[in-house]
């Protein structure tokens, strides 16, 4: 599950957390606060 990797495209969010050992929840939450704060005003 590396960037770059052939078979990324085929991995969701599930897996990753999976695979990883992440709560899928908290890693959602990350990932929406740092879309958020990304935005222009």
């Amino acid at each position: 599950m590396c960037p770059g990797c052939p078979t990324e495209a085929f991995h969701t969010l599930t897996d990753i957390a999976r695979e990883y050992n992440l709560d899928l929840s908290q890693l959602l939450h990350r990932m929406d606060k740092v879309i958020r704060d990304k935005k222009a005003p």
